[in-house]
């Protein structure tokens, strides 16, 4: 069953404040309204700038090259011709995935900050931005009665890591984080909204659309760069408190699993946790422990890896 939303539901998690932000009907072009988004992450919220570009290479790469970007700067695409996904080993394993969607079906977003320590970890505060706002819109499910109890979508969210958003056994969204030469973190995001079956990539991707959910993007968009901006401040705050909350919704952890790092190498044991720079514990079926810092992660059904 489709279920539209055109309730308060941002304000009842307090991305925006308290107030209803209805979501206007949906239309064929689903395109984002850059006064709303002004109007609600930077007159209204945290942010210095929003932009939305109509077609780029890469929201990363522009954000990178960009002068004079300030803190929280988020900029936004209707289409990209050369969105970056993580490596892809099954081809080459210096070979980067493209991220790839029909122009106005997805959210395309980086967001430029100027930490003053290191931002490892920035990764899984986009990702907790987004699981929160999958989760919002399960709560609304559940109060319309369209699904059976609210745990039942809320608990399809996870994260498959280092930068892998999922919605049951499918991804439905990705994170990409770079460092610039002047030191800006820009963190991009990807995340599937209106796709058909047959505009994704493989049968292992989904989209909002597919699991039922008719959203605006536009609306989408603002709670998860709000979303983002609050892990944020609870990543500057306290780095430890936003890696337990990752672990607490990371569905590799427990997980049978081998990876493939970027030079190749294979590894292979049970993932035991998240260090607290955000690295994968991973423990060899030898018993000896490895931290990961990046790497292509493939779950398994069982230790006969």
């Amino acid at each position: 069953m489709r279920r539209r939303f055109s309730g308060p539901w941002i304000g009842e998690v307090g991305l925006i404040g308290g107030g209803p932000l209805a979501f206007p009907s949906v239309t064929v072009q689903d395109s984002l309204d850059q006064s709303r988004l002004e109007a609600a992450l930077v007159e209204a919220g945290p942010y210095a700038a929003v932009r939305v570009l109509e077609e780029v290479d890469s929201t990363n790469n522009q954000l990178l090259a960009a002068p004079g970007v300030g803190h929280l700067t988020a900029w936004l695409a209707e289409h990209q011709t050369a969105g970056r996904g993580r490596l892809d080993p099954a081809t080459d394993a210096t070979a980067p995935r493209i991220w790839q969607a029909p122009p106005h079906t997805a959210i395309l977003a980086s967001v430029a900050v100027r930490p003053s320590v290191p931002g490892g970890q920035l990764t899984l505060a986009m990702a907790l931005a987004v699981l929160e706002v999958i989760d919002s819109i399960a709560h609304r499910s559940f109060l319309f009665g369209t699904i059976g109890t609210e745990a039942t979508v809320t608990c399809k969210g996870s994260l498959k890591w280092p930068n892998d958003i999922m919605f049951g056994p499918n991804k439905v969204g990705g994170v990409l984080t770079q460092v610039g030469q002047d030191g800006r973190i820009v963190i991009g995001l990807g995340l599937n909204v209106h796709q058909s079956a047959e505009q994704l990539p493989t049968v292992r991707a989904t989209s909002l659309n597919l699991e039922g959910f008719e959203v605006d993007r536009t609306e989408l968009a603002i709670a998860v760069l709000d979303g983002f901006a609050r892990q944020y401040r609870t990543w500057r705050r306290s780095p430890a408190a936003l890696v337990q909350a990752a672990a607490q919704r990371m569905a590799t952890i427990g997980q049978w699993i081998y990876a493939v790092l970027p030079s190749g190498q294979v590894l292979a044991g049970q993932a035991t946790g998240l260090d607290q720079a955000g690295r994968l514990m991973l423990r060899g079926q030898q018993g000896h422990h490895t931290h990961l810092d990046s790497g292509d992660v493939h779950h398994v059904r069982s230790q006969g890896i």
